[in-house]
């Protein structure tokens, strides 16, 4: 995964400099991991609407807030779960990161499995079953090419269960959390290529959408420890 080297606090504050307020450390209360000019929560994340950098909650304003995004660090960009407090449970109180408690949460890449640290994948650009690690309005696809099996590249389609997509290799076509599969490979369609599920095979409960489709592990040609070893499609059991 490519990463991004963080602007120092120094350069950030220079740089701009009469255009965001409430850098310099506060005085008014007493500072709390996350809040903003405090340092930063354990994992490197900040509460709503702020940014962690040389481990000081700060925040942008306008084109500054684009620039220094696109100086971010990785596991800045993908560390929480999309409620903005960044500790990774979802409930949007900071009370700290639950990776590793074996459910793949919302902005999560992977959970406690291998080839994974601090909720992010380290051998892989992203998670296609909820395109964590990818940018908005991205997809994580399937490239069928060693070592890089999967790759944020930009959505161009809505297609769900069933519906038409071009063929093997045009993940892109569907929505989020689902791959372009061979009708071979499944009930949800008759002939060509169409649209199907990514799901978690450690989830007892999950159930496909179509009769006769089942989680079924996507690991049947490649290594399954990767780091991804519980991803699957919704697919005719082999």
């Amino acid at each position: 995964m490519r990463r991004l080297h963080a602007l120092t606090l120094a350069t950030f504050l220079s740089s701009i400099a009469g255009s965001m307020a409430g850098v310099a450390c506060r005085a008014d209360f007493e500072c709390s991991p996350g809040q903003e000019s405090c340092e930063c929560l354990a994992n490197g994340g900040c509460d709503a609407g702020l940014m962690c950098l040389s481990n000081q909650c700060v925040q942008t304003q306008g084109e500054t807030s684009d620039s220094i995004g696109d100086e971010a660090t990785s596991s800045e960009a993908t560390s929480g779960d999309g409620d903005g407090d960044g500790d990774g449970d979802g409930d949007g109180d900071g009370d700290g990161d639950l990776c590793g408690n074996g459910v793949l949460d919302p902005g999560e890449e992977c959970d406690g499995t291998p080839e994974c640290s601090e909720c992010t994948l380290n051998n892989f650009d992203c998670n296609p079953i909820n395109d964590a690690g990818c940018p908005e309005d991205y997809h994580c696809v399937f490239t069928d090419m060693n070592p890089n099996l999967f790759r944020c590249e930009p959505r161009v389609g809505q297609g769900m269960t069933g519906d038409a997509c071009p063929g093997y290799l045009s993940d892109a076509s569907c929505a989020s959390g689902y791959k372009c599969q061979d009708s071979f490979f499944t009930n949800a369609c008759d002939t060509g290529f169409c649209c199907i599920l990514w799901c978690d095979t450690t989830d007892t409960d999950y159930e496909c959408p179509v009769e006769g489709d089942v989680c079924f592990s996507f690991w049947v040609n490649f290594p399954a420890d990767q780091g991804l070893n519980h991803l699957g499609n919704c697919s005719i059991p082999e």
